[in-house]
């Protein structure tokens, strides 16, 4: 999930290359319905999402017993604190702009059965 279109969009090719199903989310406020009608294996999630922050939703997700398994993968241009990002229960955290070999090795760790 992003809320800028170029970066969901280079992401789904990224993606799609690797043999990845992949369902874009610009709207945050939408992320519940989705998580309902999807049910994903792994989420890959813009920390500053507008009026959205991506921690506040990861902590949302990893508190509820029935989408804690899901992995949570954060990326951000900013600067946060290891705290803030410990306490948000992210199975990773990708600094952007990062190689796209390093989102592929963290998805392959998170999704074994991918590999």
């Amino acid at each position: 999930m992003d809320d800028n279109h170029d970066i969901l969009e280079s992401l789904s090719i990224a993606l799609l290359r690797r043999g990845l199903e992949v369902i874009m989310l610009a709207e945050p406020y939408m992320l519940n319905q989705y998580l309902l009608k999807h049910n994903p294996d792994l989420l890959l999630m813009d920390i500053a999402l507008g009026c959205y922050d991506g921690r506040d939703l990861c902590r949302q997700i990893k508190v509820n017993i029935d989408r804690c398994r899901i992995p949570v993968i954060l990326f951000t241009a900013q600067c946060y604190s290891l705290r803030s990002i410990d306490e948000c229960y992210a199975d990773a955290v990708l600094q952007k702009p990062f190689p796209l070999q390093q989102l592929y090795y963290t998805i392959d760790k998170l999704l074994p059965a991918h590999t």
